[in-house]
This record gives structure tokens, C-alpha cells and sequence, in this order.
């Protein structure tokens, strides 16, 4: 008797996993046509994401670890503004925010990159010297001032606010916010001017109006595998055709490893599932829905 139950799990694990593997087939490839990363080696991955607070998409690209926004963001919140308060500068450009509301602003699992974060970035491009052409995009910027835009990222003169409501700088210069303050009422911002090839590390009030470009962790969401910001059997298929199909790997490798054992493999598959349909521990038994944000 016991023999013909287990003969009988056998043949419906491989059913269940026929199945899985056909939903996967496509799956993957309803993931890759909104430009999720194939290969999790690729230094400069482009990708989408939507914010849900809005409805707007934004294109990311990794560099090193962390995933860039490779674009302004454009969140309309109290505290921000289009430059000349033109909603097609908005459209363009990104709005521009105060620093208090730019700690804020970016969406669920984003967030404002700090003074290391950044900088971390700029040694990525080739150091504060030469950082501006790999940022600058090839078009847009005042006196011959474009880059190269290898980074991808994208970057375009914005302006800035000044506290008194005037605004300056549009075609020829923007200015991202950091997370760090450095003083009581100054925060840190790394500077983008058209007329040198490289950055520079500054600080301004707290009350202007500067760009913000949110970066995401390489760990926030532990079982996310295929990369929607959610934790569901979508993400036990993604791991699945990844195993046995050869399929794109969970990018970075360790959002796959949701019973964190340090490897991407069916057993986190079957975690996975277990999760989802039997109630069982969420990713790395962090909350029932399985997010948890941790420090790079």
C-alpha cells in the first residue's frame, strides 16, 4: 500500500511538473517582452517597472549591484514642482523636489540614494572627473555640453528651483539629491553641469527644487525571482523553467533564493508554493506577504 501512494505522488509531482514547465515556456516570455534582464552577469541590464502610486513606467538600469532609475522621477507630491511650473518640462525633465519631500518620494522598494550610493556610482563611470559624459545623454544639453551616455542613465539638464520660487539652469545644468544632509538646513547633491566632463559633489539649501533618481537595492525582495515586485507561484514557475529549461536566471541570483540556503534551485520552488498555497513561511520567514527590505 505504501509503495502505490508514493508511486502515486511520484506520477502527479511529474504532471504538476510538465505542467509548470509549459506555464513557464510562457511566462518567460511574457517577462522578457517587457524587458527584464536575461543574463544577470550583463554589467548595464535595462529594464521597466511601474509605479503604482500613478500608473507611470520608468525605465531602470543596473550598474554594479544596484538597480538606477534611468530617468527622473515624476511624482507629483506637495513639496515638488515642474520647472517654470510647465507640466511639459515635467513630462521631460522630471519634476523637481525639496529635499525633505525627495527622502519620500521614490516608490515602494526604492529609494533615495545616499552621498555613498552615489559616489559609488560616480567610481562606476570612471571617477568625478570624466563621470558627466557616461551620465549626460547625447542629446538635449546647452553649448555642444551632451555625453557619450554609456551609463545608460540617461541624464538630462533639468534646472533647478531656487527656495524663492525662481528657477534656473534648464539646458545646462541639473542637480540629484542625495539622502545626506549636511548641516541642519543643507543637503548633499551631486551636480551635473553641461560645460565639464565630470560631477561635482555640493550642497544647497534643503528648500530648493533638484532632481531625484531613485536606486534599488540588490536584495529587496527575497523570492521576487521574476522580478514583478510581487512574491507568487509566478515566481516558482520563473525558478522552475530556470532549473530544468534553461531559462533566464532570477536577476540578481539571490531574489530566487527564497528558503535562503544560498542557492537558487527547486527547493525554493517547492518553498514557494508551499507559501502561496499551503500558508507556510513567506521568503526568509519575513511577513506573510514576503518583502523585506535589507542593506546593501
Amino acid at each position: 500500500m505504501f509503495r502505490y501512494f508514493s508511486l502515486v505522488l511520484v506520477m502527479l509531482f511529474v504532471i504538476f511538473m510538465r505542467h509548470t514547465v509549459a506555464m513557464a515556456d510562457g511566462l518567460v516570455k511574457s517577462e522578457q517582452s517587457v524587458g527584464l534582464p536575461s543574463d544577470n552577469n550583463d554589467k548595464n541590464t535595462l529594464g521597466e517597472f511601474v509605479d503604482i502610486r500613478d500608473g507611470q513606467t520608468y525605465g531602470w538600469v543596473k550598474i554594479g549591484d544596484n538597480y538606477w532609475m534611468a530617468e527622473n522621477l515624476n511624482y507629483d507630491t506637495s513639496g515638488s514642482w515642474n520647472y517654470n511650473n510647465d507640466t511639459s518640462n515635467g513630462t521631460i525633465y522630471g519634476r523637481l523636489y525639496d529635499w525633505a519631500t525627495a527622502v519620500n518620494a521614490c516608490p515602494e522598494e526604492w529609494h533615495l540614494p545616499s552621498v555613498d550610493e552615489w559616489t559609488l556610482l560616480v567610481n562606476e563611470l570612471g571617477g568625478s572627473s570624466i563621470a558627466g559624459i557616461a551620465l549626460k545623454n547625447t542629446s538635449g544639453w546647452d553649448n555642444n555640453g551632451n555625453g557619450d551616455n554609456s551609463s545608460n542613465l540617461s541624464v538630462l539638464p533639468a534646472g533647478s528651483r531656487h527656495p524663492d520660487g525662481s528657477f534656473v539652469g534648464l539646458g545646462w545644468l541639473t542637480g540629484f539629491w542625495t539622502s545626506t544632509p549636511n548641516s541642519d538646513d543643507h543637503a548633499f547633491l551631486y551636480l551635473v553641469p553641461h560645460d565639464i566632463p565630470g560631477v561635482l559633489l555640493n550642497g544647497d539649501r534643503q528648500t530648493s527644487g533638484k532632481s531625484v533618481r531613485c536606486i534599488r537595492c540588490c536584495l529587496d525582495l527575497k523570492g521576487d525571482a521574476n522580478g514583478d515586485g510581487d512574491v507568487n507561484v509566478g515566481d516558482a514557475v520563473y525558478i522552475i523553467s530556470h532549473v530544468f529549461k534553461g531559462g533566464p536566471a532570477p536577476n540578481p541570483i539571490e531574489a530566487g533564493d527564497a528558503n535562503c540556503d544560498g542557492n537558487c534551485n527547486v527547493g525554493d520552488a517547492v518553498y514557494l508554493i508551499n507559501y502561496v498555497f499551503k500558508g507556510g513561511p513567506g521568503p526568509c520567514e519575513v511577513d506573510k506577504k514576503g518583502v523585506k527590505t535589507y542593506e546593501c
